[in-house]
């Protein structure tokens, strides 16, 4: 009996350690280190045919990491010119766009700090084809795939199961260098695209890639430009892209289907630049909105949609 007891504790132990192996070796889909840098090739084609309507520069950067309120430690991450990423930016008081993320280590889960909520699962690393992660999205296919010219490495795809063939949303997280792709296409709504492919990565210290030297908070724009708010339907908030030619007093308002203004956004002067806003719409009702953006003679009105 005592053999038999010694056996099970032992057996116990393996699986335990073998839990804890898989779970550390999950964590290489998703490496995050302070100075850890993504840069993404961006593509948006209102007209959903990816013919490269128009292209840019984003990226994101780890540079450092703070206690929340919720007294639970993130990553800060600097998100620049990425409209397909599923991170909620906030608005430090440099004017960056922050992102806070961080990483449970026993679980291989991935949480993202929020403002209208503690925090959100936004990937799950452990996942196998077939699993069902965070908001009903599923893992599809996991595959030996090569990046920059190395050797091939494993996969995950993952899609929003929610999503019809007419709205779709999905990305690939790759072993050892995070998210490679992301892909968010609806034709439903507002027959708009959005695609992000990785370039260059700095991981850890070690290159991969080649980076460029332009951003799109470093490329002046030429021309004022109102980009469809991101995600779209959303809830309960969304980003929304806007760039100004020339110095100038730049207004962006929400009106409801009535016209009735709901909330303004931007109020102010605007040097020349690229600039994202995000839209918090906690406190109304789901169903159609619109904002409108004038700077100058620029005047264009686009719509939203509030789903709960």
């Amino acid at each position: 009996m005592k053999r038999i007891c010694i056996i099970q504790l032992l057996f116990m132990f393996l699986n335990i350690n073998a839990q804890v192996d898989s779970v550390k070796d999950a964590l290489n889909y998703y490496p995050i280190n302070i100075g850890d840098y993504w840069q993404y090739k961006m593509t948006r084609d209102p007209s959903n045919t990816w013919n490269l309507y128009e292209t840019w520069t984003g990226y994101k950067e780890v540079i450092g990491d703070t206690v929340m309120p919720n007294n639970k430690r993130y990553f800060k991450m600097k998100v620049v010119g990425i409209s397909t990423n599923r991170f909620e930016t906030h608005e430090a008081p440099d004017g960056l766009n922050m992102a806070y993320v961080r990483i449970d280590t026993s679980t291989a889960a991935i949480y993202q700090y929020y403002q209208s909520a503690p925090e959100g699962v936004i990937d799950s690393l452990l996942v196998k084809k077939g699993d069902e992660i965070y908001r009903l999205a599923v893992c599809t296919d996991i595959s030996s795939k090569s990046y920059f010219g190395s050797s091939p490495v494993i996969t995950k795809s993952l899609r929003n199961a929610l999503l019809s063939d007419d709205f779709d949303f999905n990305w690939d997280i790759a072993y050892g260098l995070g998210e490679v792709k992301r892909h968010y296409d609806d034709t439903f709504v507002y027959a708009i695209g959005f695609q992000n492919i990785l370039t260059y990565a700095k991981i850890n210290g070690v290159e991969y890639g080649t980076r460029s030297g332009i951003s799109l908070s470093e490329e002046l724009p030429t021309k004022a430009l109102l980009f469809q708010n991101y995600p779209n339907p959303f809830n309960p908030t969304t980003k929304i892209n806007y760039s100004i030619p020339k110095s100038g007093f730049v207004t962006i308002k929400v009106y409801d289907v009535l016209g009735r203004e709901v909330s303004i956004l931007v109020n102010e002067n605007k040097p020349v630049g690229n600039y994202s806003v995000q839209f918090n719409a906690g406190k109304l009702v789901s169903g159609v909105y619109f904002y409108r953006m004038e700077a100058g003679t620029f005047k264009q009105t686009k719509k939203l949609s509030l789903l709960r």
